[in-house]
């Protein structure tokens, strides 16, 4: 009983040591949330302002100002594990392992294009320490995107939903599912990949993909805007299942504005570091044949007959 008596007093003498150490413990974690919240704040209104605004020139000047805030907080260490819940025009994704987040959001200009922005926030743990990236988009002067590498001033820009991660031979590969608005006419989903270096510094795209029998670097697919493309990674099955894409008419092949799901879908496994193609499959199916034999099991369970 004494014996106990004197662990609480020991406990409760260290709790109050601390407290009068520093005080200001608790106040300080509050006025950090505060700080982040003073932030979302100021992002929501212009997020919002330039949602309404109908000049190009001025959504690029009000852009600015996010860029500039977005900058300065996510260089604050504390902000990665912050939510920012109420920026619904900020795409905010984590990794699979938690090493890093990627912010994503766009401008929607008179003509129809699109421009993205973005920024990488990575936790390099042999250094503990967090990096910060800003991605830049240069999509209209990228030449054959679907086979070169891209490092973040040079960045095939999207709005990122997803990321895979995949391991082999002791390399770590990051596989994202994003969305591109294109134009008036068209749409585009890709999946890209992304690695980091042993400095940290993010690169985009490896030969990784097998698709039609061709290596890529990263897969993109263009529809009509007018109609969605499903591109999803489909855990059950440990795939990316896509929709099928076709031409309304024979006539129009090649003319992507005409082009929509056929009501077939295929699918990419990861085999021996590459993702591999697989057409028509049932995504119902708990035992999916893949290439070369293989079968792909399952529990039943997980599957709705």
């Amino acid at each position: 009983m004494i014996d106990h008596y004197l662990k609480f007093s020991k406990l409760l003498i260290i709790i109050i040591t601390i407290i009068f150490i520093d005080p200001g413990i608790l106040w300080s974690q509050k006025n950090f949330y505060r700080h982040f919240e003073t932030e979302e704040d100021s992002l929501h209104t212009l997020f919002n302002l330039i949602e309404k605004n109908k000049n190009d020139s001025q959504k690029i000047n009000l852009n600015k100002i996010v860029i500039e805030i977005l900058d300065a907080t996510l260089n604050d260490d504390l902000s990665f594990t912050y939510p920012f819940d109420s920026l619904k025009h900020l795409g905010k994704i984590t990794s699979p392992d938690k090493l890093f987040r990627i912010y994503t959001w766009n401008l929607v200009f008179n003509d129809g294009s699109y421009k993205y922005f973005g920024f990488i926030q990575y936790y390099r743990e042999k250094r503990n320490e967090y990096i910060v990236y800003q991605l830049h988009d240069n999509s209209n002067n990228i030449i054959n995107p679907e086979n070169v590498t891209l490092e973040p001033m040079n960045w095939y820009g999207a709005l990122y939903y997803e990321i895979i991660k995949n391991k082999y031979s002791r390399r770590t590969y990051y596989t994202l599912l994003g969305w591109d608005g294109n134009n008036d006419l068209t749409r585009k989903k890709v999946i890209d990949v992304l690695r980091f270096g042993s400095s940290g510094k993010p690169a985009f795209g490896a030969n990784i993909f097998k698709f039609d029998k061709k290596k890529r670097k990263r897969i993109f697919f263009e529809y009509s805007a007018k109609t969605n493309m499903t591109l999803t990674y489909n855990e059950k099955h440990d795939m990316i299942v896509f929709d099928h894409l076709s031409p309304s008419e024979s006539s129009y092949k090649g003319l992507y504005q005409y082009y929509g799901p056929d009501f077939s879908y295929d699918a990419m496994y990861f085999d021996k570091g590459k993702w591999q193609l697989v057409k028509d499959v049932d995504v119902r199916n708990p035992r999916m044949k893949l290439p070369k034999g293989k079968w792909h099991y399952n529990r039943k369970e997980d599957f709705v007959k």
